[in-house]
């Protein structure tokens, strides 16, 4: 074999799979948007050199469909988008004199460059956004967008994202900083939250999506009832936002494989007046880590026996390290001590000798007038009736 022949073939063909690797992104072109000379209003539109439209770009041209955009000091800081535009990579500038944008018009592509917000601004997207690809949305300040596409792409955000409406797929949204806010929509598969804080709305179905609450991540649920499919809990905080808060994990083959499982972290749950509390509701609970108990009763003492049951499940496990309280009638109690298999408060902050106790094998918290597992003889949840108690309960949640 010819060997400088066959080494020359060998060089060409690396050369084109180096070039259809890389694809159009290696033909990308970084623009940056100047604007209008006339006002601070203008259309990023097709269009050649013309002043109306390639002239607000530099290099002079309007930009590909794989270029990489930056946003910064310009004559025009609200754009009109005409016929659907996309890029590979949106970047608010960290340039002087930059101001917050406003995109509106039709909508916007973005590619696996994803957003960067480099300014000290945050940046509205009215637009509708559409992901195709994986993105990770970062930077210096925040985004408000109107409505996001996912598909079946996975976005890791870490700033401050609000969201109006979500369309999420088979991807996975992940809050890595900063406070996501997203109102309504659909979840995508997977949700977590790994550092800065999750909030849902009582519009985002979330039912057939898993949660996953890590590290110092918090989940706020906002004072709302969500369905989740799982959720899972290995550090942060599950804050259910007040009495109001409900989390219900649902097996969509009602198999009874669904579970709300932790293995550390806290949980922050609210009690009201007796029987008004916020509560966590699935087929199978581990608790673990830390619950506090915001105890607002709105009046100085309830009467013995009151129950708030925080906790319901055909099949309950594991224990807290440790439970707290706070609120406006979580002092005077003393510290939560474990006696036996249920916790008891130290002191009681009343004349009457109440005590609280929580029995982490009921998840049900007791006013007691004194500490003694005896008491959940008579007001443990009765297991019996949990599956029609459960059925009885996801019907009157899906004709609401």
């Amino acid at each position: 074999m010819n060997t400088k022949l066959f080494m020359k073939r060998l060089a060409s063909g690396l050369a084109a799979v180096a070039i259809v690797s890389l694809g159009s992104s290696a033909f990308a072109a970084n623009k940056t948007w100047v604007g209008s000379t006339s006002s601070n209003g203008s259309s990023w539109a097709a269009g050649g050199s013309n002043t109306a439209f390639g002239s607000n770009w530099s290099p002079t041209g309007a930009p590909g469909t794989a270029d990489n955009l930056t946003f910064g000091s310009s004559k025009a800081y609200t754009l009109t988008l005409v016929g659907g535009k996309a890029a590979n990579t949106i970047t608010f500038s960290s340039a002087a004199g930059a101001q917050p944008y406003t995109f509106g018009g039709s909508g916007l592509s973005i590619g696996a460059g994803g957003l960067s917000n480099n300014s000290g601004n945050v940046q509205t997207i009215n637009s509708a956004v559409t992901l195709t690809a994986n993105n990770s949305w970062s930077g210096n300040a925040g985004v408000v967008v109107g409505s996001l596409n996912m598909g079946n792409f996975n976005l890791s955000a870490s700033k401050d994202t609000t969201i109006s409406a979500l369309t999420g797929g088979t991807g996975s949204y992940t809050t890595s900083g900063g406070t996501t806010i997203i109102n309504a929509g659909t979840a995508p598969a997977n949700l977590a939250v790994s550092a800065g804080t999750l909030k849902t709305g009582a519009q985002f179905d979330t039912s057939a999506a898993t949660l996953a609450i890590q590290s110092t991540g918090t989940f706020d649920n906002g004072n709302v009832g969500n369905f989740f499919a799982n959720v899972s809990q290995s550090g942060g905080t599950t804050d259910l936002g007040g009495t109001l808060g409900k989390i219900t994990t649902i097996d969509p083959n009602s198999l009874g494989n669904d579970s709300f499982n932790m293995s550390a972290g806290a949980i922050k749950m609210y009690a009201g007046a007796p029987g008004v509390n916020s509560n966590v509701t699935s087929d199978n609970i581990n608790l673990a880590g830390t619950l506090n108990i915001d105890l607002n009763f709105g009046v100085p003492q309830v009467a013995d026996f009151s129950q708030w049951n925080l906790f319901t499940s055909g099949a309950l496990t594991g224990d807290f390290d440790s439970i707290t309280l706070s609120g406006s009638n979580g002092t005077g109690w003393g510290s939560f001590v474990k006696v036996g298999g249920e916790w008891t408060t130290a002191a009681t902050p009343d004349a009457n000798g109440q005590w609280l106790v929580f029995n982490p094998g009921v998840g049900s918290l007791v006013v007691v007038p004194e500490p003694s597992t005896m008491v959940f003889a008579g007001v443990g949840v009765a297991m019996a009736g949990w599956s029609a108690w459960k059925k009885r309960r996801l019907a009157l949640a899906k004709k609401a």
